[in-house]
């Protein structure tokens, strides 16, 4: 099992490279597709925020807006934006995109007139047209579904639990209003507001609140708070035990269950003819389930199976019989409608942000937790954050932007990013990696602040620390224009002792003492000097390996001499 499923994930790991990661969207956009989140476009509430049906044309979106008293507080938005950036799986509801800005309203109060902030903080996902698993249960007995569909969103569950626990990511709120199906009856796992990741180093977490719902946590982590795989598996056995068996059947049999299932597949005896080899294939998979059921909910953690172990289980019951599950649409199918849709998003996106600028309202591309600073507009400013001088050989501008104004990947989220002062650097500050999985440092300049017809060249100005891990291996690097138009991309490694890879800048070492990496190169041209800005990227993005001790001073825009 273990070997199709590394094959299975490269593959659909190549087909999810072609949506693109997701989007900073306008609150006006989201405001626009959701008809000013209108009470019709409500497709559901709980007790993080109101979820609302976008329209884009014959596309559909879900966003969700979280509630006031939420999005004041940043933890459960960050931790919910860093989970949903680490997870691309055909059984895990697909993350579009998220905005995070701050509204001021003017009050009137009396004869005073206030100025009142109000957060505001979305996230936009896939629109699922089948809803939840909920509403395909009763309280009187087993999932209406039938017993092929049922089996299927019971392992397509098991598999989206398997891929976040690989990823050390524990859900911590599996239930049927957090399974959502597609339109071929495929299950998705949603909702990651109480979710916790934990460190590669760590098998267990504590925490004095408990954020799930009390009907499906585990007994430790409701009574002691503490958090791990287990917490999920858990909640994966009732949800199993409730689609196949009906929730509260106490006493129930195994005997009364499969024969409850016998009679249903007798009044639809067709579909039990035509899809299954015999009638005892499917009553044994039932019964394999209802095992599994049972020792997912044993009160001690430790005598519960990992998602591995249920997998296998499972794959032993089916026999090799692959008919027993439903033929659904194949992840390239599926990755190709969101390729479409993810299009069609920013098209939205640079639509409105050409008429904000027309307004002249400036914007910045940023990430969670990124510095959100205005770029200075010419060599004159005195920003204490960028540093300006003119080539000696060409008379060029020249820049040096500090790390405040990069824009860092949770750079304000300090168990993966720290800023410090250091006496060799040109700026007050500096940062320093502490931990990442996905790390990514974006640098923008403004065209105007550019001098025409000359070639640049952007160097990532850094030091890497005695102890730094995970950076051995190759990034990559472009430029995209402000219209998100990519237009340059390379491979390069921050790593000096890395040399070797084809094909991959690698770093030299600066009169200054820090290190250099060629990141790109443009030319101010005619073509260029008609657009807004270059923006400049830089990113890591394996996952599996974590990342420390990078120390960034700035990026730096020069002529190619």
């Amino acid at each position: 099992m273990d070997t199709q499923a590394k094959e299975y994930n490269t593959l659909e790991d190549l087909a999810f490279d072609d949506i693109g990661d997701p989007l900073n969207f306008k609150l006006s956009l989201l405001r626009t597709i959701t008809n000013d989140f209108s009470e019709e476009q409500i497709i559901g509430k709980g007790g993080f925020g109101v979820v609302y049906k976008g329209v884009l044309g014959d596309e559909l979106v879900a966003v969700k807006r979280l509630h006031s008293f939420h999005a004041i507080e940043d933890e459960p938005f960050e931790c919910e934006v860093e989970c949903l950036m680490r997870i691309k799986h055909c059984n895990i509801v697909w993350f579009v995109g998220y905005c995070s800005v701050t509204c001021v309203n003017v009050v009137r109060e009396g004869m005073k007139i206030l100025f009142v902030q109000s957060p505001e903080k979305l996230l936009c996902f896939e629109y699922l047209q089948n809803g939840s698993l909920r509403s395909y249960l009763t309280a009187a007995g087993p999932c209406l579904l039938q017993w092929q569909i049922c089996y299927q969103i019971i392992k397509g569950i098991c598999l989206g639990l398997n891929y976040l626990h690989e990823r050390h990511i524990i859900h911590l709120d599996l239930k049927p209003d957090n399974v959502l199906l597609d339109d071929g009856m495929v299950p998705k796992i949603a909702d990651f507001g109480s979710s916790r990741i934990l460190g590669e180093e760590k098998s267990r977490l504590f925490t004095q609140r408990n954020h799930g719902t009390k009907g499906y946590m585990a007994p430790e982590y409701l009574l002691d708070g503490e958090i791990t795989v287990k917490s999920d598996i858990y909640s994966l056995g009732l949800i199993i035990r409730e689609m196949v068996m009906g929730p509260n059947k106490t006493g129930t049999t195994t005997e009364d269950v499969l024969k409850n299932w016998t009679c249903r597949m007798e009044q639809d005896s067709s579909q039990m003819r035509r899809q299954t080899p015999s009638d005892v294939r499917y009553l044994q998979i039932i019964e394999a389930c209802m095992e599994i059921s049972e020792t997912c909910t044993e009160p001690k953690p430790e005598k519960r199976p990992t998602t591995g172990d249920i997998l296998r289980r499972l794959e032993t019951a089916e026999a090799g019989d692959w008919s027993i599950v439903a033929a659904t649409r194949t992840a390239v199918e599926w990755t190709s409608s969101l390729s479409r849709l993810m299009e069609r998003l920013r098209l939205m996106a640079v639509t409105s942000s050409k008429q904000r600028s027309a307004r002249g309202e400036g914007s910045l591309p940023s990430q969670p937790g990124a510095s959100h600073l205005a770029l200075p507009k010419g060599p004159g400013d005195t920003s204490p954050d960028k540093s300006c001088w003119l080539d000696s050989i060409s008379d060029a501008k020249c820049y040096m932007l500090s790390s405040r104004l990069l824009h860092i990947t949770w750079g304000e989220t300090a168990r993966h990013w720290k800023w410090i002062a250091l006496p060799e650097s040109r700026f007050a500050e500096c940062a320093v990696l502490l931990d990442v999985h996905w790390l990514a440092v974006i640098g923008e300049i403004a065209i105007e602040d550019l001098t025409p017809g000359t070639h640049y060249v952007v160097h990532l100005v850094y030091k890497l620390k005695m102890a730094a891990i995970g950076l051995k291996g190759g990034q990559m690097a472009s430029i995209r224009l402000y219209g998100e138009r990519t237009v340059y991309t390379s491979k390069v490694s921050v790593d000096p002792a890395a040399r070797g890879m084809a094909g991959v800048a690698y770093p030299v070492t600066r009169d200054d003492g820090w290190m250099e990496l060629k990141l790109a190169e443009f030319t101010t041209d005619e073509t260029l000097l008609g657009e807004k800005a270059v923006i400049v990227d830089f990113s890591e993005v394996n996952d599996h390996v974590k990342k420390s001790g990078l120390i960034i001073e700035g990026m730096e825009f020069r002529p190619n001499n």
